[in-house]
C-alpha cells in the first residue's frame, strides 16, 4: 500500500500552480511507475522463495493504472492452483516421485504418483500433450488425475514477499513523485 504526504502535494500544488493538472499528472504517473516497480519485486521474491518460474508468475499478476479520471491503481494477483510439474520435481523411472515447492524447504515424497507425458483431445479434434504428475484414482490403470500445488496468489500472499513488494512501492512512488514534479516544472 502506498502512502502519499498531504504535506508534498500541497508543495507540489503550490509549485505546479501554473500547469494545468499538473499534480494529478504527477501523482497518476508515479503511482503506475510505483506499481510496476512492485510486480517485478513481487515476481522476484516470490522466485526467491518458491521453485516457481518467472514465466509463470507474471502471467497471473497485472497492474491496475491509474489515470487523469481515476486515482484507483494497485496490483491484481489472480490465478488457479498450479500442477506440480510446475515446481521442483526428482523423479527416476520406477522410484518415487519427489517434490520440492518451497526453497529450503522439505522435500516431499508422493508414493503413488507419477510422472507423464499426458495426450489430451480438445473439442476440436487437436491433440496436445504436456508433463505433469499424475496419481491413479482407484487400483485399476485408468483413471488418473493431475496433482496441483499453491497458487501465485497463495505465494504472493506470504507476509515478507508483500512487505517487500510494498516497501519497493513506496520508495519509488517517493522518487518519482518529485521526479515528476520537477519535469513537469521544467517544460
Amino acid at each position: 500500500m502506498i502512502t502519499i504526504d498531504p504535506m508534498s502535494i500541497r508543495v507540489a500544488d503550490y509549485m505546479l500552480k501554473g500547469v494545468s493538472k499538473g499534480v494529478v499528472k504527477s501523482l497518476y504517473r508515479s503511482l503506475n511507475r510505483a506499481n510496476s516497480t512492485a510486480k517485478t519485486t513481487l515476481s522476484k521474491e516470490i522466485r526467491k522463495r518458491y521453485y516457481v518460474k518467472a514465466k509463470t508468475v507474471k502471467k497471473d499478476v497485472s497492474v491496475i493504472k491509474a489515470n487523469s479520471s481515476s486515482m484507483n491503481s494497485g496490483i491484481r494477483v489472480k490465478g488457479y492452483l498450479l500442477p506440480l510439474s510446475s515446481y521442483k520435481v526428482l523423479s527416476r523411472k520406477g522410484k518415487k516421485v519427489k517434490i520440492s515447492v518451497k526453497k529450503g524447504g522439505r522435500v516431499k515424497t508422493f508414493k503413488r504418483a507419477f510422472t507423464s507425458n499426458v495426450a489430451a483431445r480438445s473439442k476440436g479434434g487437436e491433440v496436445s500433450t504436456h508433463f505433469g504428475v499424475f496419481e491413479r484414482v482407484n487400483s485399476s490403470r485408468l483413471p488418473i488425475r493431475q496433482l496441483y500445488g499453491p497458487s501465485v496468489p497463495e505465494m504472493a500472499n506470504n507476509s515478507e514477499v508483500k512487505e517487500a513488494a510494498n516497501k519497493s512501492a513506496q520508495t519509488m512512488f517517493d522518487k518519482r513523485f518529485d521526479h515528476e514534479v520537477r519535469r513537469l516544472l521544467d517544460k
